[in-house]
């Protein structure tokens, strides 16, 4: 146990998030590359409410993997209905 719980708390969380937003990143600069900027900005506010790192590493995959942007927009409605 740490002197400082609060302190570590926020250490923690403050990884998971950088986590997230690295991972966010990742996604939208796949779809760039793949598909277009503007299917960027369609996803980002989607995206960006998806907190959970499992969920957002699926979607690495899945914007590497699928065969256009509507299978991607697809997936991300079933994550984000759960």
């Amino acid at each position: 146990m740490t002197e400082f719980p609060l302190l570590e708390s926020l250490r923690k969380r403050t990884l998971k998030e950088g986590i997230e937003q690295g991972i966010r990143q990742s996604i939208q600069e796949t779809l760039a590359i793949r598909f277009s900027e503007d299917a960027v900005r369609a996803v980002a506010g989607r995206l960006a409410a998806i907190e959970q790192v499992e969920h957002l590493q699926a979607l690495v995959r899945a914007a590497v993997q699928v065969a256009d942007l509507a299978e991607f927009t697809r997936l991300l409605d079933e994550m984000t209905a759960e």
